[in-house]
Order: C-alpha cells, then sequence, then structure tokens
C-alpha cells in the first residue's frame, strides 16, 4: 500500500507548483509629465513594453501627475523597458465639446508634443520601469 501514497501525492505537488508559477511582474507606476517644468494635463500615456506584454496607460491631472493601470483591476506596469506614446485627451465632456469646437488645446505645445511623442513607433521616449518605479517623470521637451 505504501506505493500508492507517492501516486496520490502526485497530483496535489503538481497543483501547489501550478499554483506558486508567478505571473507577469507588474510594479506600482506613479509620476508626472512636464514640459519646459511645467506639468502636462489632459494627456492619455500609454506605455508599452518592449517586446511582448500587455500596455499600461494613466492620464495626467491638473499636474501633470499620473498612475499608470495595467488592466481594470491591477494598477502598474511590467517590469522593463516601455516606449512611451502620449495623446491629449479631455478629461470631462465639457472639455471634450470645446476641445472638439478648437475652443481649447490642452496645452500651448500641444502640437509639438504630439508629432515628437505620438506615435509608439517613433516616440523617443522611454522609461526602464524597476521594482521602485514612482516618482518618473516624463520630460516631454
Amino acid at each position: 500500500m505504501s506505493f500508492l501514497r507517492p501516486a496520490a501525492t502526485l497530483p496535489l505537488t503538481l497543483l501547489l507548483l501550478i499554483g506558486c508559477s508567478s505571473g507577469p511582474h507588474i510594479v506600482p507606476v506613479k509620476g508626472v509629465a512636464t514640459r519646459g517644468g511645467q506639468p502636462v494635463k489632459g494627456l492619455l500615456l500609454t506605455f508599452s513594453p518592449e517586446g511582448d506584454g500587455r500596455p499600461s496607460t494613466g492620464q495626467t491631472d491638473e499636474q501633470g501627475r499620473f498612475e499608470l493601470k495595467f488592466d481594470k483591476d491591477t494598477k502598474g506596469a511590467l517590469v522593463g523597458k516601455h516606449k512611451v506614446a502620449v495623446t491629449f485627451r479631455p478629461r470631462n465632456p465639457g472639455e471634450a465639446a470645446e476641445f472638439a469646437e478648437g475652443r481649447i488645446k490642452l496645452h500651448p505645445d500641444q502640437d509639438v508634443i504630439l508629432e515628437k511623442f505620438g506615435n509608439r513607433d517613433t516616440t523617443t521616449l522611454s522609461v526602464d520601469i524597476t521594482d521602485s518605479a514612482k516618482g518618473i517623470e516624463l520630460k516631454l521637451d
């Protein structure tokens, strides 16, 4: 009967090993986006990992601050090097209507920022996300 015991514990051991395997290494990411030392509001930031991996996104507030989300339930981004693309995005319906009608711009250098950093394939902005990725300053100069 003792020969059955190791066979009976094998499925349990396999389940424990599978359950202990780690998923992607995601860390919290917060920071601020600036241009000329001034905060840039209304930016939608997309951090795309080089190689494979799900991008993370965040939007800047009035002070240019952002916090990335990996998915709807998880804050942060994958550890590793990321290309950062930006687009301007109004924060509320009133601002969206004014933006669509051309009555407001979200930043005086909006066109320059979009030309430089608006395309994931051509952006020159990259960030290396580490275990301590808090306080990142994205300089959009």
